[in-house]
C-alpha cells in the first residue's frame, strides 16, 4: 500500500457543495406568497366598521312607526277644496271612530 492510499476517505477535503440558493429562494418566495395571501383575504372580506350616523335596523323601525302614528293621530289636507268638489281632510282615527258609530246610531 501507498501512503497515499492508506489516508482515509474522510480526510479529504469534500468538494465544495453548492450554495442552495434556488432552494432558499423557493421556500422564502413560498411563505411571501402565503403570508400575502392571508393578508389579502383578511383585507377583502374585512367588514367595514359601522358608520356612526347609520341607524340600526330598529332605529328605523322605530322612527317609521312614530311618523304612522303622527298621521294616524293627526289632521291633514289631504286635497283642498276646488270649485264646486269638497276637499279631502286626514282625520285621526278615534275621530273617524266616533264618526262612524253616530253614523250607525242614527240608521
Amino acid at each position: 500500500m501507498t501512503p497515499e492510499s492508506a489516508t482515509p476517505q474522510a480526510a479529504t477535503p469534500e468538494a465544495a457543495k453548492p450554495f442552495p440558493f434556488l432552494t432558499i429562494l423557493g421556500v422564502l418566495g413560498g411563505v411571501l406568497s402565503a403570508v400575502f395571501l392571508v393578508a389579502f383575504m383578511l383585507w377583502y372580506t374585512h367588514a367595514p366598521a359601522p358608520n356612526s350616523t347609520e341607524k340600526s335596523p330598529e332605529e328605523k323601525l322605530l322612527e317609521l312607526r312614530r311618523a304612522e302614528e303622527a298621521k294616524l293621530k293627526s289632521y291633514e289636507w289631504i286635497q283642498k277644496s276646488e270649485k264646486n268638489k269638497p276637499g279631502v281632510v286626514r282625520i285621526p282615527y278615534d275621530r273617524a271612530a266616533e264618526k262612524l258609530l253616530q253614523e250607525e246610531n242614527k240608521k
